[in-house]
């Protein structure tokens, strides 16, 4: 405890003690350490770019000596590697250089070879007769590289003209011209030129040229260096083959059909390696609407599932876009780890008089194993209270033959508690069940036919489970079961619905302390029996693409609504009110409510290396009509492992309340809900990533003011944000990510005004201001 108050502001002496300690520390260490006498550490470089709109980010990928990486500053992997011993070549000395980065030596070479590239990325983006040049500073073994940039006007497009050599083609390339990213007037950037042979290529070989690459594009500019404009045409040639006499001629490309489309529902590539003979014996074949599939011995897949994923139909012309869209729906089944589509050209069927070819279709599918089991083990720590939790989790991948998805977990978890907060040595228990069957189509009422499932990727759940919770002050059943969908919108839209999830939960004990905690308060009909029938919808946009490491955004909106129907059934029906005024439903009551609640998320990829991530949540949940308060289950909360970390779940709030602070009866919940979370995360070694985060928000009750200072005011509510900051360490074991973070508080609205900013005001102690959050996956 003394420690980390020495470590954070006790106050201004301690504080520029730590900073120097720190710098002496990474000062042990020169970073020239390993630098030979007559060569230089390539300390950093700059880029001066004078005139001229050249993008400075993508300019810096010409450049070919890169200084070591730095966090923050700091050149933590260069430290690293210089804590070891020059003269020692194994033990902890060879792990210092495993980890760390050798110091990167300034090389001429380099740098010129930099000036050259970058001139060239000048060229090609249409600045020619643009001027660079380098600078090398060299001073206290340290180079410093300026690359001046002088950047001159851009050759201009003027026109662009089309020529279509093949004329049996013209007719498929001309008109396409209209979407043409060649546009008069911009850069003469040869960049776009590529991309544009690029689209013309896809274009063509959506439309049955199988056979037609970019190479069969030309261009061919006409410039002037008198008014910087150039004129563009764009030459598509025909098709080149060699005749009896071995001679090359020129031709027409040749549109392909699809003749037949095989579908190899259990291949076995490893067999068919080793047999020559393998798709010719032991091979059973069934033609089903226009797919002859294949298989080996009995396959009890069901090949409507087949169908519906696939876009390639015999006597339709080839489409690269109907082979990419077949291979993308058949992965998103989540049967098959591989998924091999291969066209073979059958030139005996070849009509040289009409230019067209034949095309047969192989689509070799290769299954998971069906079945998969899975134990998890997973430590707990709420409230200081330490526990122990596990999984068993079962998946089969096709449970009916259809390619459903059914997961079946079984869930159980221990925590002690701590005798500081209750006498006694007393723990609590939670075990549950949950089955959840994906269908990889719309079940009704929604749409149903092949075509839609096609174009949208349809998936129908259909989920139920059973929770029981035995704690110090009460027992709690929580019995749910849920019908919906979930489909595509878009290359980055995801829809969600839950036509129907219904909640019912009952306290068959509760302890008489705790009855009188939350009798007469809101909170009393929270953990009354209580049956919620929610209908909600998610939208989910995320633009991440995995193959490009760039920034990305990522949104969720949920709506939510519950107890409407039931309510409306009940007026219609006049039905009778308990002692409560309430509706029941099989004599319990139903909530209703409504709640609406957005989650968007920048993710700044700044190198390999770094991150910053940045959140914004607000949300807003309103009871009405069978209800006085929200469910519990229900309620926004703040603090713990993926909101402010520190702050343990639900000990914040709402507003500036201060009478529940690490009490046995952490409820501390609300209906409004605001947040606000910075964290920068870089790679340090091996698997271990390190993190710096701030997180600031709250929530408030909308219309209850029984916790004092809890209630939403509009003039106040921005003075009664909690502000958290902390580091934290990521262990990517690849297929999971453990998570540790120590929060520390800056800011807490539960102290009086004009003191909650705690730096400044008081010492940090390790028993009230720190929190361990441990956890799995990124926060956010």
């Amino acid at each position: 405890m003394k420690i980390f108050s020495f470590l954070y502001y006790s106050n201004t002496r301690r504080l520029a003690s730590f900073i120097i300690l720190i710098s002496l520390l990474f000062a042990s260490c020169s970073p020239v350490k390993y630098v030979p006498d007559d060569k230089y550490l390539l300390d950093r470089y700059r880029i001066k770019v004078k005139d001229g709109n050249v993008k400075k980010d993508e300019i810096k990928n010409y450049v070919r000596q890169k200084p070591n990486k730095r966090i923050l500053g700091i050149r933590f992997h260069l430290w690293l590697y210089n804590l070891s011993r020059k003269d020692k070549e194994k033990g902890i000395n060879n792990w210092y250089r495993k980890i760390g980065e050798e110091p990167v030596i300034y090389d001429q070479f380099l740098s010129d070879k930099s000036v050259d590239l970058l001139k060239s990325y000048l060229d090609n983006k249409g600045y020619y007769n643009s001027i660079v040049k380098d600078t090398v500073l060299l001073k206290r073994k340290r180079a410093r590289i300026l690359y001046k940039i002088q950047v001159k006007e851009p050759f201009k497009i003027r026109s662009i003209n089309y020529s279509c050599r093949d004329t049996n083609m013209a007719p498929n390339v001309l008109p396409d011209t209209i979407n043409s990213i060649i546009i008069p007037g911009n850069n003469f950037d040869l960049d776009i030129l590529q991309d544009e042979r690029e689209r013309v290529e896809t274009n063509l070989k959506n439309k049955g040229y199988y056979r037609f690459n970019k190479d069969f594009i030309s261009f061919q500019a006409d410039s002037s260096a008198k008014s910087l404009e150039v004129d563009l045409k764009m030459t598509i040639n025909e098709f080149q083959k060699r005749d009896a006499a071995n001679n090359i001629i020129n031709t027409s490309h040749k549109r392909y059909l699809i003749n037949k489309v095989f579908v190899f529902t259990n291949f076995d590539q490893k067999e068919a390696l080793l047999q020559s003979d393998y798709y010719t014996t032991n091979l059973d074949t069934t033609f089903i609407d226009g797919i002859y599939f294949v298989s080996k011995d009995q396959d009890k897949l069901n090949r409507r599932v087949i169908l519906q994923s696939n876009f390639i139909q015999q006597g339709d012309f080839y489409s690269l876009n109907n082979a990419n869209r077949t291979y993308k729906h058949l992965n998103s089944l989540r049967l098959f780890k591989i998924i091999n589509i291969q066209f073979n050209t059958v030139d005996s069927l070849d009509n040289d008089s009409l230019n067209l070819g034949y095309l047969n279709c192989n689509i070799q599918l290769t299954k998971y194993f069906l079945q998969s089991y899975t134990i998890e083990l997973q430590g707990t720590n709420s409230y200081g209270n330490i526990g122990i939790g596990g999984n068993f989790l079962y998946q089969h991948r096709s449970l009916f033959g259809g390619a459903e998805i059914t997961d079946f977990r079984i869930n159980g978890a221990i925590e002690a508690i701590d005798e500081q907060n209750i006498a006694g040595n007393y723990y609590t228990t939670e075990l549950g069940a949950n089955v959840t069957v994906s269908i990889p189509k719309f079940i009704l009422p929604i749409f149903k036919g092949e075509q839609f499932s096609k174009k949208y990727s349809p998936k129908t759940q259909i989920s139920g489970g059973y929770n029981f919770q035995d704690r110090i002050d009460y027992r709690r059943s929580i019995a749910n079961l849920s019908y919906g969908y979930i489909w595509d919108g878009s290359k980055y839209l995801k829809h969600s619905m839950k036509l129907l999830e219904l909640n019912a939960v009952t306290l068959p004990y509760a302890s008489p302390e705790f009855k009188n905690y939350i009798d007469s308060t809101f909170l009393k009909s929270s953990y009354d029996n209580h049956l919620i029938s929610v209908t909600n919808y998610s939208l989910i946009f995320n633009n991440q693409d995995l193959k490009k490491n760039k920034d990305f955004y990522f949104l969720r909106l949920n709506t939510e609504i519950s107890g409407n129907i039931l309510s409306g059934i009940s007026e219609l029906t006049n039905a009778t009110k308990n002692e409560n005024n309430s509706y029941v439903v099989f004599g319990i009551p139903f909530s209703q409510y409504s709640k609406l609640d957005l989650d968007l998320r920048y993710y700044d990829i700044i190198d390999n290396s770094n991150t910053i991530a940045y959140r914004l949540f607000g949300g807003l949940g309103i009871p009405y009509g069978n209800s006085i308060s929200l469910p519990f289950e229900k309620m926004y909360f703040s603090g713990g492992a993926n909101s402010i970390r520190a702050w343990n779940v639900r000990d914040l709030g709402p507003g500036s309340y201060s009478g529940g602070s690490r009490t046995r009866f952490p409820n501390q919940t609300g209906d409004i809900k605001l947040e606000a979370n910075i964290e920068y995360r870089f790679k340090m070694f091996w698997v271990i990533e390190g993190a710096l985060f701030i997180d600031a928000g709250n929530v408030w009750n909308l219309n209850s003011d029984e916790f004092e200072g809890g209630l939403f005011r509009k003039d106040q509510f921005y003075k009664e944000f909690a502000v958290g900051s902390g580091v934290g360490a990521r262990f990517d074991f690849s297929f999971f990510i453990f998570r540790l973070d120590l929060g520390v508080k800056l800011r807490d609205p539960a102290l009086p005004d004009g003191d909650r900013w705690i730096p400044g005001n008081r010492a940090l102690t390790w028993q009230d201001d720190f929190t361990i959050n441990i956890g799995i996956g990124y926060p956010f």
